[in-house]
């Protein structure tokens, strides 16, 4: 096996393999490798990639050159015999799936010294924090002048001082004082702001005998903060000040906290900071905490933020508290890690609590007890701490009081873990700020926030990345390759309970491969099973949550998961439930408060989401079929439906622009609350764009279950607004599935309202010759059954498909037709789009005069009938026949005007064709600097996969201005890509 790449950025960006160093190529590829690494493990979009090589003006061939860029590393890692894999392409960008990097062992080093230093071993801890050190090469990243690289460059060295206090501390402790005063020298130079080194250098200076030169560096370091920012020095440097002066060891002001055993604690007899009362006695050290748990991954984040919650403004020496009593709350779902989180920050920051830290399982979840009450949580933690039991008080409020008393100036870590409501942690809070009290819980507890001061963590699944490394970690020697391994977490949700469980049984079953297990994971019907083996699996601890809810917010849980959707917002709990949206809301939040679902925030709409993830929905679907009938789910499910289609059709019809007119029928509509209606018709575009993962997703479970009226429908008030915001993916599957529902119900209308939006996403591709069969299929259809509206849209569309396949003289005859078909009472979208095929066809003729007077016509109904989109298509119709004229003016006011208005209202198709119309504009009239950033922006913006037709017009401008320019190299590949695409676009045209 290839010796892996070592990747390198602490210090100038560099890459050896077995010690040799790694040609990288120039500038553009350091950056582009400094970007991958920077989120080494995680995908970086190749838009991430062109903004960090170009920042916000990225090149018309940036994705181009980035995959260029990206070869060319791929290219020099396999030279130096790299294997291969180790830059992987995974939508929508690229990631670093393999290799050592040097800021991952950093971090592993300084977090194996924490766990030294839990153990009370300093000599390892310090080792090991000199041997993080040691890494560095220089400034983090240097070299890479990019905002991107800056930002990282600046977390990286203050994690670096801070890594660095940590070690000097460490050597303090170990009496190397006459060494380090060189490094503090040169530190407190160039970071003279920074109290706490210059602490540890006072400390040093003092210790060497060197008193004078100690109280010097304070004075010099309090002008400097004076002068600089105009505050005094904090609590831990003045105390050290203090103790100088006094000519007191100044040891504890500045050294890590003793450790729990340490040989030095309790040396001085009646000093309370060397741990003992003022009768001599030494108290109880509790040391509560159960194991860390094996194999924790991630959680960098979180665990930073806790490090800053345990090391916020300290109480001074005289006991005057400068902060309230620090707690930190960390809520989420279930098993998303809480508990794993807590313990093992709380190990790993043990050194900070000398006094002990206790901690007590609230059982606020738990399937055979009952939570715990805080005066039983009391007796124990008394007991800890050295009361006789005789003595412990029997009343909750003495309890409370007896351990706030006990626990005054000490520095103890509580741990409260699983707890059920602020009414069972608050009479567990110490009084005194020196403690820290960690609560984790499924409620977020708000209480305790509002009224407490408390911090609230919340956490979220795993990254990728994080979830595949705990998943290797947790499967022991066993290696799983990068693809199967994020497969895998996927299919646990990234929850870490659900990845523990998967890796436990690859581990404890080596006959299974690990794609084994991915593919019976991938099965929804087992998956919660293979996952719940055990009365500890995720089946168990959802179930605990599930338990406690009230009956309504049960049944709105199990209607959830009929939904085929990561989340959702309060009006569709509320069709499911067949209630208002208030009640929808407070349900919803009661299962927020349970664990059960999380907030994911507003969306575009103003629309507050609730995510329910898979593994959730699995068990929320499971329960659903045990105490819900198929009647129940069926009527839950047609609820929906119905509320879903009646808001996307009014939406559909307040944009009032479609290419396709869409086609309705009879399936039941439901009405929401006003307030739901409202909330749609002042911005559809927004409401769709919010809703359209949750609509496109409706249409292929309604076709799936039977409810073919439903898919269908669903698809025409989607057609619009899908094609227009080019979603083309989600438009093709939601076109072929009510397809195939319709014809399988024998719905001949339900059929071509399919097949007319299944034509529409062909021509957009310029296969026009498949979309007129289409569409003859469809005719054919309609004739047979008599439909006259379905069939004048039909014709329309042929209309457009046959010009654009050169066939102008059927298109010009099939427009007629459409039109004679409408008459003049028809629907004015739908009259309005035979009128603009037929203005298309004699622009295309040549006949200039009539073409513009269809397209006024077309404006004129669309002014009428108040539709903003449909106004701007027509002003950008118009504009086309004024360009074709060489009327410039007239042109440019017309698309200029159909551009703004096409992005107002958020049609982002007729925005993007009137905008390369006015790039053409400006061109012919050579005023090319106008030109230039349309043009550019287009072919920036217009994929061949998306609009090839339209590419081609944006590159062949583009070109012909650089040509003017005399600029043949860059006009050259500009006109060779569109002449490939006319070629393509040909011969997919048959």
């Amino acid at each position: 096996m290839p010796a892996p790449l070592a990747f390198h950025v602490l210090g100038p960006i560099q890459v050896t393999r077995a010690g040799a160093p790694v040609t990288l190529g120039g500038p553009r590829e350091r950056v582009l490798l400094a970007a991958l690494l920077v989120e080494h493990g995680r995908v970086v979009s190749v838009d991430g990639l062109a903004q960090a090589l170009w920042g916000d003006h990225p090149p018309a061939t940036a994705r181009h050159q980035v995959a260029i860029g990206v070869s060319r590393l791929r290219k020099a890692f396999a030279a130096a015999g790299a294997g291969p894999g180790v830059i992987a392409t995974c939508a929508p960008g690229y990631r670093v799936a393999d290799g050592w990097l040097d800021t991952r062992c950093f971090e592993e080093h300084a977090r194996q010294a924490h766990d030294a230093l839990a153990t009370g071993d300093r000599e390892e801890a310090a080792r090991l924090l000199r041997a993080g050190l040691a890494l560095w090469r220089g400034p983090a990243l240097s070299g890479i002048d990019r905002p991107f690289a800056e930002i990282e460059a600046a977390r990286l060295e203050e994690r670096r001082l801070l890594v660095t206090e940590e070690h000097i501390g460490l050597e303090l402790d170990l009496g190397r004082h006459e060494v380090l005063v060189g490094d503090l020298l040169a530190l407190v130079r160039a970071h003279p702001l920074r109290e706490r080194l210059r602490g540890l250098l006072m400390l040093a200076l003092h210790r060497a005998g060197r008193r004078a030169e100690a109280l010097a560096v304070y004075q010099d370091g309090r002008r400097q903060l004076v002068e600089t920012l105009g505050v005094e020095p904090g609590p831990q440097l003045r105390a050290v000040h203090q103790a100088l002066l006094r000519d007191e060891p100044a040891w504890e002001h500045t050294r890590p906290a003793r450790q729990p055993g340490d040989p030095a604690a309790g040396r001085d007899q009646g000093d309370p900071a060397a741990g003992q009362d003022q009768a001599g006695h030494v108290p109880p050290v509790p040391a509560q905490l159960p194991p860390d748990v094996r194999g924790f991954t991630g959680r960098r984040a979180e665990l930073d933020a806790l490090d800053e919650l345990a090391a916020a403004p300290e109480a001074t020496t005289n006991g005057a508290c400068e902060r309230p009593l620090p707690i930190g709350i960390i809520a989420g779902i279930a098993g998303v890690g809480k508990t794993g989180l807590a313990l093992h920050w709380g190990h790993r920051a043990r050194h900070r609590f000398p006094d002990g830290q206790l901690y007590a399982d609230l059982r606020g979840y738990d399937a055979h007890q009952e939570p715990l009450p805080p005066a039983a949580v009391l007796d124990g933690f008394l007991r800890a701490l050295g009361v006789p039991g005789d003595q412990v008080p029997g009343g909750l409020d003495e309890r409370a009081a007896m351990f706030r008393s006990m626990l005054h100036g000490r520095q103890m870590l509580v741990v409260l873990d699983n707890a059920r409501t602020p009414e069972q942690v608050r009479p567990l809070l110490p009084g005194s700020s020196t403690c820290l009290v960690l609560v984790s819980s499924r409620d977020r507890l708000d209480d305790l926030v509002a009224c407490e001061g408390a911090r609230l963590y919340a956490l979220d699944l795993l990254s990728p990345g994080e979830a595949g490394d705990l998943l290797s970690r947790i499967a022991g020697d066993r290696r799983i390759d990068p693809a199967t391994a994020d497969r895998i977490a996927m299919l646990c949700d990234r929850l870490p309970l659900a990845v523990r469980i998967a890796a436990a049984r690859l581990a404890t079953h080596p006959h299974h491969t690990a794609a084994d297990l991915a593919d019976r994971l991938a099965d929804e019907q087992r998956r919660l099973a293979e996952l719940s083996q055990s009365h500890r699996g995720v089946r168990a601890s959802f179930a605990l949550s599930y338990r406690a809810l009230p009956a309504r917010a049960a049944l709105l849980f199990r209607l959830l998961g009929l939904l085929d959707a990561a989340d959702a917002a309060a009006w569709t709990a509320a069709a499911l439930l067949g209630g208002p949206e208030q009640e929808a809301e407070d349900l919803l939040d009661q299962l927020v408060r349970a664990g059960l679902l999380e907030v994911a925030g507003r969306d575009c709409a103003g629309q507050v989401r609730y995510r329910l993830h898979d593994l959730m929905r699995l068990y929320a679907r499971e329960r659903g079929l045990a105490a819900d009938s198929c009647a129940e789910r069926d009527a839950a499910a047609g609820r929906f439906f119905g509320t879903a289609l009646h808001l996307a059709e009014r939406a559909d019809r307040r944009l009032g622009n479609p290419f396709v007119f869409p086609l309705y029928d009879a399936a039941p509509r439901l009405e929401p609350d006003e307030t739901v209606v409202r909330r749609v018709l002042d911005d559809p575009v927004a409401w769709f764009e919010a809703e359209r993962t949750l609509l496109t997703g409706a249409v292929a479970q309604a076709a799936g279950s039977g409810m073919a009226g439903y898919a269908w429908e669903l698809t025409s008030a989607l057609g619009q607004f899908l094609s227009t915001r080019r979603y083309s993916d989600a438009w093709h599957d939601c076109a072929t599935r009510a397809v195939a529902a319709a014809r399988t119900a024998g719905h001949a209308r339900g059929e071509v309202a399919g097949m007319l939006q299944y034509a529409d996403w062909l021509g957009d591709l310029g296969r026009y010759g498949e979309a007129i069969r289409s569409l003859q299929r469809a005719l054919a259809l309609v004739t047979r059954c008599g439909d006259t509206e379905a069939e004048a849209v039909c014709r329309t569309m042929l209309a457009v498909m046959r010009l654009l396949h050169g066939q102008a003289a059927r298109a010009e005859q099939e427009a007629q037709h459409a039109l004679t078909l409408l008459g003049r009472s028809a629907p004015p979208a739908a009259r309005a789009r035979a009128l603009v095929a037929l203005g298309l066809t004699r622009l295309h003729q040549g006949r200039h005069d009539d073409a513009a007077a269809n397209f006024t016509r077309v404006l004129r109904i669309q002014q009428a009938a108040g539709s903003d989109r449909g106004q701007a298509e027509a002003r950008y119709r118009l504009g086309a026949v004024r360009l074709a004229q060489g009327r410039y003016a007239a042109a440019v006011r017309l698309l200029t005007e159909a551009m703004r208005a096409a992005r107002e209202s958020g049609d982002l198709m007729n925005a993007m064709t009137a905008q390369i119309r006015l790039g053409q504009a400006f061109l012919e009239m050579g005023r090319l600097d106008d030109a230039r950033p349309l043009l550019d922006h287009a072919v920036r913006h217009v994929t061949p996969e998306g609009a090839p037709r339209f590419r081609a017009i944006a590159l062949e401008a583009l070109g012909q201005l650089h040509q003017a320019r005399q600029q043949p190299d860059a006009a050259a590949p500009l006109i060779a890509e569109a002449a490939e695409l006319r070629r393509a676009l040909a011969a997919s045209a048959r």
